[in-house]
């Protein structure tokens, strides 16, 4: 059984009002956003995500980020704009990631890292170079 099987739905109709965004009843996991595959979103992510938005130029201007749901659907609606890029020094990327191989999307605002190709595990605003990053060919999330 792969994790998403492991995960309960919450509520089977969509309370976002979006088929694209369920949420979870884990103590994990607290979405799972269907995009061209579907990504389990920890709660750790959403909360990283209201701590450091009202950091950013263009999310800090959004309000009531601390309602959940509204900042889980800013949340899906920033990573679904993101494209998947590549660490430059894939040795530092696995020491600060605790050896574990991880996926980094990036928009304008945010770089995302993913764990085990569908698991949104956390999320940072971007320095404004990225000179660490290299962009790769395809876009993930259409």
């Amino acid at each position: 059984m792969n994790i998403i099987q492991e995960v309960k739905l919450l509520e089977t109709d969509n309370v976002f009002g979006s088929p694209n965004i369920d949420f979870l009843n884990d103590d994990r996991y607290i979405a799972l956003f269907h995009l061209n595959k579907d990504y389990l979103v920890s709660k750790h992510s959403l909360e990283r995500f209201i701590e450091r938005a009202p950091t950013s130029k263009i999310l800090g201007n959004i309000k009531n980020l601390d309602v959940p749901e509204r900042a889980l659907k800013t949340l899906f609606r920033q990573f679904r704009k993101s494209i998947q890029v590549k660490r430059k020094n894939n040795l530092t990327a696995l020491l600060n990631n605790h050896v574990r191989e991880a996926d980094y999307y990036f928009n304008q605002e945010f770089i995302y890292i993913v764990e085990e190709k569908r698991i949104l595990k956390t999320c940072y605003p971007k320095s404004s170079d990225c000179t660490n990053y290299i962009q790769l060919p395809e876009i993930i999330h259409p």
